[in-house]
């Protein structure tokens, strides 16, 4: 690690250390929550309706289902065994990233939530280094849910972590890994708190890629109805 990337990583952890434990409670929390709501998302998709200001999520695919479970079922594991206390906090150092392992089975990396991953970067050690790279300035209104995009390595994981409120669809926590795809990209789709203001600070990382991309969710009230 270099000493610019050590001094930018520890700048990025003292600005979101006050967080650690709201992180890590909404992990806990999302899981056991996002559980129980999986028989009421089977309803939904029968045609039941929406709760009022409920984020409208497309039906997901068998393969997202299985892989939204495993990502619960690790954060579940870490909480009630006292194992992998990395599955829980930021502030953990993740577990070494294998690239072979991970070419080899991609699953057994993506299935785990891992929310210090968005810390574990490539260095920069030469002209073909890659950057991850996106816009770091997003709008949304509470209870909305927007794209966060960034541009890496091709078939690379990407881990993406709230540090102010917030889940992701793809797995209803507050931190997720994904792939990216043939050009580099990886997005995700951030679903804001119904009570959320100010601004929600997510960082995404790639052990593939050099540096962070932050992204500060800029929460804007919605727009007054028109009572005519």
């Amino acid at each position: 690690m270099t000493a610019a990337t050590s001094k930018r990583e520890g700048t990025i952890m003292s600005k979101t250390t006050r967080n650690v434990a709201a992180v890590t409670m909404l992990l806990v929390a999302a899981t056991v929550t996002g559980l129980r709501a999986s028989r009421s998302r089977r309803h939904k998709a029968a045609g039941a309706a929406a709760p009022a200001g409920a984020v409208a999520l497309q039906p997901e695919t068998p393969a997202q289902t299985r892989r939204r479970e495993a990502n619960r079922r690790s954060v579940l594991e870490a909480s009630s065994s006292g194992k992998h206390p990395e599955r829980l906090s930021p502030l953990m150092p993740p577990t070494p990233f294998d690239r072979t392992a991970f070419e080899a089975d991609p699953d057994a990396y993506l299935d785990v939530v891992e929310p210090g991953r968005c810390f574990q970067t490539a260095t920069a050690d030469g002209p073909d280094a890659v950057a991850l790279v996106g816009s770091p300035l997003v709008a949304a209104t509470p209870g909305a849910m927007v794209p966060l995009l960034v541009r890496g390595a091709p078939g690379a994981p990407v881990t993406f972590t709230a540090f102010d409120g917030g889940v992701f669809a793809e797995n209803g926590l507050g931190s997720v890994s994904v792939r990216a795809d043939a050009r580099g990209y990886a997005v995700v789709n951030f679903a804001t708190p119904p009570d959320a203001r100010g601004h929600l600070a997510v960082a995404a990382g790639s052990p593939l890629a050099v540096g962070n991309q932050r992204f500060f969710v800029e929460i804007t009230p919605p727009l007054a109805a028109n009572d005519g």
